[in-house]
């Protein structure tokens, strides 16, 4: 595989639209099914091979809590390298396409492993139960973080809201960008 140059400079705008088709597509289309998100397979992956290393309670246990986390860890890094070889398999054979195809192809495979669309939404759902009801915006919060909502105040919310998107901005959209 040789490495790919533009054809010309029309081929290299085409292809520096990719993050804003893959946004494009996140907003219009959202989140993929389970069956199609590559973060649910991790999560299959990881449930399955944990399922197999680590005793349940109760359960006699084979190795030591040590050997349980580096089998993790290696089980974990089996499935990145898996998926990276994958993409880059991919990426390799996707620039050997005419610039127009390649840019919707690579646009569709980044697309998954953005979640602005949902992010945004549900902040702003948010915003909409608060204007239910305190309750109701706090019932909405919990969705989003990970921690006792039940005393804050409505403007507690709203910080807590904010800062949730800011923090999950990265991973959901920088990070893949």
């Amino acid at each position: 595989m040789t490495a790919w140059l533009p054809g010309n400079w029309s081929d290299v705008v085409l292809l520096s639209a990719v993050p804003a088709l893959a946004i494009s597509i996140d907003r219009l289309l959202g989140e993929p099914g389970l069956r199609w998100h590559p973060v649910a397979w991790m999560g299959r992956w990881l449930a399955w091979a944990g399922a197999r290393l680590a005793p349940r309670v109760g359960e006699l246990r084979l190795l030591s809590d040590a050997r349980v986390f580096w089998f993790a860890a290696l089980a974990w890094c089996a499935a990145a390298a898996a998926v990276f070889a994958l993409a880059w398999l991919f990426q390799g054979w996707v620039l050997t396409q005419p610039a127009w195809l390649a840019a919707l192809a690579l646009g569709l495979f980044l697309k998954p492993l953005l979640a602005w669309a949902m992010l945004h939404d549900e902040v702003l759902a948010v915003e909409r139960a608060l204007g239910e009801s305190l309750d109701a915006g706090r019932a909405q919060l919990a969705r989003l973080v990970s921690r006792d909502v039940s005393a804050l105040s409505a403007h507690q919310v709203r910080e807590s809201a904010i800062e949730s998107l800011a923090e999950n901005l990265n991973d959901s959209v920088v990070a893949p960008l």
